[in-house]
């Protein structure tokens, strides 16, 4: 039986702003490797992100696990870049700080269970 073997590239692409995208999609290494770690398939991948291709979530996938060293310093890297960006953006007031948010989500929160009928709660509203 004559197989051909053949070199198979990575379908990771540099998105020109520090990060990588997976084929010729907007989808970042992040999200992949991200569902990826809390244990969704390749083909859960592609089912939440309809642009990638199978095949390219597998090989990305390989090439990753293989190359763990690597994936976690550029992980680490666009954290940092993120952090960066928010402080940026906090201190310019052009985003709301950690604080403001988590108050803003109580105000939000107290204000849902106040415009609940009685006697009603989470699980009965999403059931309807």
């Amino acid at each position: 039986m004559d197989l051909t073997l053949e070199t198979i590239p990575v379908p990771l692409r540099d998105d020109g702003h520090g990060g990588l995208r997976v084929g010729q999609t907007r989808v970042s290494l992040e999200s992949v490797w991200q569902m990826h770690q809390q244990g969704a398939s390749p083909a859960d991948i592609v089912r939440a992100f309809d642009t990638l291709q199978l095949a390219d979530v597998h090989a990305v996938l390989a090439w990753a696990l293989r190359h763990s060293e690597d994936v976690g310093t550029y992980l680490k890297r666009r954290d940092e870049e993120a952090a960066q960006i928010r402080r940026q953006l906090e201190n310019a007031g052009l985003t709301p700080t950690r604080e403001e948010s988590a108050e803003l989500k109580e105000k939000l929160m107290a204000w849902r269970k106040d415009l609940q009928p009685r006697g009603t709660d989470d699980a009965a509203l999403s059931d309807g």
